[in-house]
């Protein structure tokens, strides 16, 4: 599987360009862009359990902004606890080993706002990847750190392929870490046109995914649907994780109807 994952990374072009100026005078780095990657999606694909908070901050240029929370917490085989709020809305994936309920989809008609399904399903046992793929359709905001952070290798896969090319800009001072920054070009989709700038940064020490940020050029458009100016749109991602830590075993719990 690394092996695998090195050589999808591999094929992502990495250009040589003029050094982006940084906090920190880079050190003399080990890894290429693509191997540090490689490492931080294994670290997260193997991991047994995990403790994250992901909180999201998006702006635009006309000063707009919005704040989402997403709070995880797995234990393989099938412990599940996914909670995303933004304001008043909340979204839950939770799996107690045995049912899991996730948020009902958009294109799926019905009054309740939770499906519950069995986690051994056709005889067939679902982990903590596959549920997440289950549900993830339905959350506020699927994105490539969540997806990431639970090491679903399919979602992996199609987070790299969003990335046209991967830069080495060195390293800088977040939050007190010394963090190898990585920057590129980005499209929302594998085959689509760039689209916007992206960055990550990794603390080079723990394999821990830090920041994720996407920045991009979009062109509102009015009640009348008038287009509007193109405007710049910032996702900001700040990461926390943890893969040794114990879990709190009193969220894998539910009690929403049918």
């Amino acid at each position: 599987m690394k092996t695998a994952i090195l050589l999808l990374l591999a094929a992502v072009r990495v250009q040589d360009q003029e050094p982006v100026p940084t906090l920190v005078d880079p050190p003399v780095h080990t890894s290429t862009p693509a191997q540090l990657l490689t490492r931080v999606f294994m670290r997260y694909m193997t991991a047994e359990r995990l403790t994250a908070k992901i909180t999201l901050k998006v702006t635009t240029g006309m000063g707009d902004s919005g704040v989402m929370d997403t709070i995880i917490q797995y234990e393989k085989p099938s412990l599940v606890y996914i909670k995303q709020s933004q304001g008043s809305e909340n979204k839950y994936i939770i799996s107690d080993g045995k049912m899991f309920t996730y948020p009902r989809p958009p294109y799926v008609h019905g009054d309740s706002s939770q499906f519950i399904e069995p986690v051994v399903n056709h005889g067939f046992p679902l982990d903590t990847r596959d549920i997440y793929g289950v549900g993830a359709v339905a959350l506020l905001d699927r994105s490539i750190p969540l997806d990431i952070l639970m090491g679903r290798a399919v979602d992996v896969k199609q987070a790299a392929t969003c990335w046209i090319d991967l830069r080495d800009a060195g390293t800088v001072d977040y939050n007190g870490v010394v963090a190898r920054r990585i920057v590129g070009r980005w499209r929302p989709e594998p085959t689509g046109d760039e689209a916007g700038k992206y960055e990550i940064l990794i603390d080079e020490k723990t394999l821990s995914l830090l920041h994720y940020k996407v920045q991009q050029m979009i062109s509102p458009a009015d009640q009348k649907g008038r287009i509007l100016t193109p405007t710049t749109y910032t996702s900001d991602y700040s990461i926390t994780s943890d893969t040794t830590s114990p879990v709190d075993r009193s969220l894998f719990k539910f009690s929403f109807g049918g």
